[in-house]
């Protein structure tokens, strides 16, 4: 058996912790960055979010009219990533919903998921169904 040999599962395993790393120094990952953005379309209020998932607890946000939060992640190795937001505009609490799943990604677009708050509701921009259409209305 050649010295060179032994090398080989090191190797693979060496490849396989770089793939699914956050930050692949070969520039490949089996798993891709998605980007969740948050857009406040209410016609008047400030939105108040703080998004979450089982890992990591991203903070408070406070978006203006036409405002924008994001945030990139990768999916875990299980396809089991989950992110929610809670919503709140001034008095009224929105809820708390969920804004990334597996089940969703194949509907976001280039690995961006949209999400528009809007006053009766959090809109999704699907790649399948080519537009903007309400997915959730809001509990207040």
């Amino acid at each position: 058996m050649s010295g060179s040999s032994n090398y080989k599962p090191l190797f693979f395993i060496i490849l396989a912790l770089a793939a699914v790393s956050e930050r692949c120094v070969c520039g490949f990952s089996f798993f891709p960055k998605y980007h969740v953005h948050i857009i406040n379309r209410l016609s008047s209020n400030i939105l108040f979010v703080h998004c979450r998932s089982a890992d990591d607890d991203l903070g408070d946000q406070n978006l203006f009219g036409g405002g924008d939060y994001s945030f990139s992640f990768r999916e875990n190795i299980f396809k089991t990533t989950l992110f929610t937001c809670d919503f709140q505009t001034g008095d009224n609490h929105g809820g708390s919903y969920r804004v990334f799943w597996d089940d969703l990604t194949d509907d976001c677009g280039n690995d961006n998921c949209i999400w528009s708050a809007r006053d009766d509701g959090l809109y999704f921009t699907s790649r399948v169904k080519n537009g903007e259409y309400r997915f959730y209305s809001w509990e207040w």
